[in-house]
C-alpha cells in the first residue's frame, strides 16, 4: 500500500541527486529508515538564456514494517 508521493529536484539536472532528495525527503515525511519506492514521473527543463537544468522526479513510497532495520 502506497503511504505517498514524494519529489526531489537537481538543479544540476543529475538523476541520482534528485532521486536521493525524494529518497530523503520520504524517509523524514514518514519517520523511517527503509522505504521501498517505485519512479513514478522524471521531467526536467533544459536551456534559456540564463541555463537551466532542472531534473524532478516523483516515487511512490510504500513502507514495510517487515523490512525496518
Amino acid at each position: 500500500m502506497s503511504a505517498g508521493t514524494f519529489e526531489g529536484v537537481s538543479k544540476n539536472g543529475q538523476f541520482e541527486e534528485a532521486l536521493a532528495i525524494a529518497i530523503a525527503a520520504a524517509m523524514k515525511g514518514l519517520k523511517t529508515d527503509l522505504v521501498r519506492w517505485t519512479l513514478k514521473e522524471m521531467s526536467g527543463e533544459d536551456g534559456g538564456s540564463a541555463p537551466v537544468h532542472n531534473l524532478r522526479v516523483a516515487i511512490d513510497v510504500a513502507v514495510d514494517p517487515d523490512l525496518r532495520s
